[in-house]
């Protein structure tokens, strides 16, 4: 009988722990995970890269072209108007109950708490604040692996085009 108990006791334990593992997080759980993690940072870096983005676009889009005052100030005036539209459809306030409903629907209570575990330590918090020096890194020496690729890949098309027109000759 006792034997029984504790293999029923071991069972309870095991399918309670289990059901645990699948919960959904908490509301609460995911926004402390994101204030932890400055997730809100990540946001306000892509707004200052928008509006770069936008200025460096809109240069290229009229380089070698006379713009007049006027065109100049409706140039402007649409890029304001692009960038205070991209500020309110992208701002924290905006986006924060699509980022907890996507977390709760991608991650277990136990996987948040994991997650809080590792970025309240002083490893996690190495990883939040020097991520983005990692990512501009990556993205400068890609820039610069990105030059010799692309000869690469205009040979190969000037060579596909060439046996192209030698193979059409032939014919």
């Amino acid at each position: 009988m006792i034997k029984t108990k504790l293999v029923l006791l071991v069972l309870f334990i095991f399918s309670a722990s289990a059901y645990g593992a699948d919960t959904k997080p908490s509301e609460k759980s995911i926004k402390e995970l994101m204030r932890v993690t400055e997730s809100h940072k990540m946001l306000d870096n892509m707004m200052v890269q928008f509006d770069t983005v936008m200025k460096n676009g809109m240069q290229q889009a009229f380089k070698g072209e006379t713009i007049t005052p006027k065109q100049q100030k409706q140039i402007d005036d649409m890029q304001n108007k692009m960038t205070v539209m991209f500020k309110e459809e992208m701002s924290w306030e905006s986006l924060e109950p699509l980022y907890v409903q996507v977390y709760r629907d991608s991650f277990t209570q136990q996987e948040v708490n994991g997650m809080l575990a590792f970025y309240v330590s002083p490893s996690g918090q190495a990883v939040i604040h020097k991520m983005p020096v990692v990512i501009q890194n990556t993205m400068t020496e890609m820039q610069k692996r990105m030059g010799p690729f692309l000869q690469k890949l205009v040979k190969i098309e000037k060579e596909t085009i060439e046996q192209m027109k030698a193979n059409a000759a032939q014919e």
